[in-house]
């Protein structure tokens, strides 16, 4: 009878036991949302970047690594509502240089198969065919990517980080006088030359080729020098990194005459270090009463421009 009583409950144990791990699979094919944070180097980290700041970004996401051709349709048996594409943005958080991207309704695979996602800014949701972005570069305008992370919905800590790179050199233009005195000098234009006018940006390598030719010109409406000590702040241009060879030219125009061609030159670096991706130059001019030259070029922190609250990637 002990025996038999023994039996019984071991049985029902293993059918309660079997009830159970069959509710538990039914949760587990519940949807899990896919929550995403981003890393911005050189932009949140600045003081000026309070609280709540933020920049538009495109997030792409595919179920085929290094693959992000065709998002959207059934390619292989994967299923097209896990592949995607999202206007979004980068809200600034806790800790210092990390953001919260904001998504809408979208979800890891049930089964556990991984996500791949990476993301661009500025904003451009529609990727041709090949999975290859395109930008016609004006010199106003940053150019960022978060190379590839992944995923899926069974793993402690999910998704990591999405860490964005920028792909141009900035030119930050600051003016003062040579000399105290003497007279106000209005620096209207600056203009560059020569410039590759378009950009093709594959989403599965973020490796930017440039191509074409085109002139930026960026012009400065109200920038009157007048210190000798104090430089007057002119604004900055976003530029492909240079050829592996020498100088930026550029020509400044002034209400005491247009200087063509003046050489921009990094000194004490090699020819090929200069001017290069994600690097940030301070070029002070040096402005005589007749004439203008170049008083340094320096290695500064990447400025961001905060217009009410959000980071304006166009100066």
């Amino acid at each position: 009878m002990r025996l038999y009583r023994t039996s019984l409950f071991l049985c029902l144990t293993a059918l309660l036991g079997g009830c159970q791990d069959t509710d538990v699979s039914e949760d587990q094919r519940q949807q899990v949302p896919i929550e995403l944070r981003a890393v911005a180097p050189g932009l949140f980290a600045q003081t000026k970047a309070a609280a709540g700041s933020s920049f538009k970004t495109s997030v792409f996401c595919s179920t085929r690594k290094g693959d992000y051709a065709g998002l959207g349709e059934e390619i292989a048996g994967k299923w097209k509502e896990y592949e995607w594409s999202e206007n979004t943005e980068v809200v600034s958080a806790k800790p210092e240089g990390m953001g919260d991207v904001t998504l809408t309704n979208r979800y890891y695979p049930r089964y556990g198969d991984n996500v791949y996602l990476v993301a661009v800014s500025p904003q451009k949701e529609d990727a041709n065919k090949d999975g290859t972005l395109s930008y016609t570069l004006t010199g106003k305008e940053d150019l960022m990517y978060a190379a590839e992370i992944s995923g899926n919905r069974w793993e402690v800590s999910r998704l990591g980080s999405l860490t964005y790179v920028h792909l141009l050199t900035q030119l930050i233009f600051k003016a003062k006088k040579h000399e105290a005195g003497g007279l106000d000098v209005k620096v209207t234009k600056i203009t560059v030359k020569n410039v590759p006018a378009t950009v093709s940006l594959p989403l599965a390598t973020g490796e930017a080729t440039f191509s074409g030719t085109s002139i930026v010109e960026h012009s400065i409406s109200d920038a009157t020098v007048k210190s000798a000590e104090t430089p007057t702040d002119l604004g900055c241009l976003y530029l492909p990194p240079l050829p592996k060879a020498g100088d930026a030219k550029i020509t400044i125009e002034t209400s005491i005459g247009t200087f063509s061609d003046v050489s921009v030159t990094m000194s004490g670096t090699k020819p090929e270090d200069n001017f290069q991706a994600g690097v940030s130059h301070e070029i002070t001019l040096d402005i005589h009463d007749k004439a203008l030259g170049i008083s340094s070029v320096e290695v500064s922190e990447w400025k961001p421009t905060y217009v009410d609250g959000s980071l304006d990637l166009i100066d």
